[in-house]
């Protein structure tokens, strides 16, 4: 086995450690990461990279939209907006076989429009995707920063593919319910 082939057995091997000792995830892989970047380099350098590489990530410009969309998601809540979705989504369809679905698919769809997070915007996984892909979303953003795209390019790539998902999640619910 290389160095590098050891380092990152121990590395798995103390991170799998770490969290059996219920030490929060993100804190063990934080560690594992430097203390294998300090084993790869120096020490001196991955305590460096401790110190830099938060400071870095934290006031990266890109990042500024993700209190943006949470401030939304609470607005969006705390106005009422939320149900008011919901309950716009049950008057335009309701009324059709299925319609609780259809209102619940619509109404996550306007909400992912809001805020942008496929978490917030419920519990039904076919509707909490769509937050996913329908700009203005927090994993686009966190995609861009991480591959160096540019946002606002990634927001319009996927407004078609958030929209098709929309309706052939309508579709599906409405071919379902009928047979």
């Amino acid at each position: 086995m290389s160095p590098a082939d050891l380092v990152a057995l121990a590395g798995f091997i103390a991170l799998f450690v770490m969290i059996a000792l219920r030490v929060p995830v993100g804190v063990a892989m934080g560690l594992v990461g430097v203390g294998g970047f300090a084993a790869m380099t120096r020490l001196q350098t991955g305590l460096n990279l401790l110190a830099i590489s938060p400071a870095r990530t934290v006031t990266d410009f890109n990042l500024t939209l993700i209190p943006m969309f949470i401030l939304m998601g609470v607005l969006a809540t705390n106005s009422g907006m939320s149900g008011e979705l919901f309950r716009a989504g049950q008057a335009w369809l309701g009324r059709y076989r299925g319609g609780l679905a259809l209102a619940t698919i619509g109404a996550y769809s306007g909400f992912a429009a809001i805020c942008g997070s496929s978490v917030a915007t419920g519990v039904i996984a076919a509707g909490g995707t769509l937050g996913i892909l329908i700009p203005s979303s927090v994993v686009l953003v966190i995609y861009a920063f991480i591959t160096e795209q540019d946002v606002g390019k990634l927001f319009v790539a996927g407004i078609v593919p958030g929209l098709l998902a929309a309706f052939l999640l309508y579709g599906d619910r409405t071919a379902c319910l009928r047979q």
